[in-house]
């Protein structure tokens, strides 16, 4: 399923606007006219996307590119201790990247919108399980569903939204037993003709490893004591989204080599006034 994201803001007329996000479920992958070897993706679901409204917000196009969008999804699972493993991860992306010439550029494709919201008038428990996929939990006959219906009755608009979302939480509270997350429904409107699409090279976070102004000397610094940690402790004490930014050449370890490509790649972009892609530095 794709990933959504919602930004709601209160309208003059007390109604709920919105900006939805919506990423593509999935990576794209450009290739040369050869196209992509599903070899380098066993488990994935992948198909050829010849025409795409998206294709105009990819990045230095050329007449022979062939674009496949690759759904690692299926491919997710989780270890006895309930964590996520993901093969095809960013640092696994990257990896196939720098070993498969035919490959051009992968990339990540979201669109925004700008539209309204309103509550839809219930609620649904999801319950992650072993694999990627979410389980819907029917918390219809859950303690206090009933009353949360009836108080959010009287109000309308963007106060209405907001009193769901309260009672979200409350009523996953009320149900940790038998699920995780509890979400109001939601209907949000949208127009289509206002779509505008974002594609995200799968290089421009790598380096950055606190997110903070791109790759620099700090996060040379954050990566050689992530190295010592490790060295020390078996554990590079950074979370999943830093891990994969550490390890810039992708290699699967975190050490002085990252570092040192991070250093030689943030002083040529200080003095270049063309934009650089810390891959080129590999």
């Amino acid at each position: 399923m794709p990933s959504y994201e919602l930004t709601t803001t209160t309208l003059p007329d007390g109604t709920a606007g919105v900006t939805l996000r919506q990423g593509l479920d999935g990576a794209v992958i450009v290739t040369d006219a050869d196209g992509l070897d599903p070899s380098l993706f066993p488990g994935c679901i992948i198909y050829e996307e010849t025409a795409a409204e998206w294709t105009a917000a990819l990045p230095d196009t050329q007449t022979d590119d062939r674009y496949f969008v690759v759904d690692t999804r299926p491919t997710k699972t989780r270890d006895e201790e309930g964590y996520l493993q993901d093969p095809f991860d960013g640092t696994a992306l990257r990896r196939i990247d720098l070993t498969e010439p035919g490959i051009r550029s992968i990339c990540y494709i979201s669109r925004s919108a700008d539209g309204t919201a309103e509550w839809a008038g219930g609620f649904i428990g999801i319950l992650p399980t072993g694999d990627s996929v979410r389980e819907t939990v029917d918390i219809s006959a859950c303690a206090g569903y009933d009353d949360a219906i009836a108080r959010l009755a009287g109000l309308t608009g963007a106060a209405q939204l907001d009193a769901a979302r309260a009672a979200a939480e409350a009523l996953r509270a009320e149900t940790s037993s038998l699920c995780d997350l509890v979400f109001p429904t939601i209907t949000v409107t949208v127009d289509e003709a206002d779509l505008s699409y974002t594609a995200t090279d799968l290089w421009d976070s790598v380096g950055d490893v606190d997110g903070l102004d791109g790759p620099d000397a700090r996060d040379a610094a954050d990566i050689l004591n992530a190295s010592v940690n490790y060295a020390v402790h078996g554990n590079y004490e950074l979370d999943g989204t830093m891990q994969d930014r550490a390890d810039v050449n992708a290699d699967g370890a975190i050490n002085a080599v990252d570092a040192s490509i991070i250093l030689i790649y943030s002083t040529a972009r200080a003095v270049s006034e063309e934009t650089l892609s810390i891959r080129d530095f590999l």
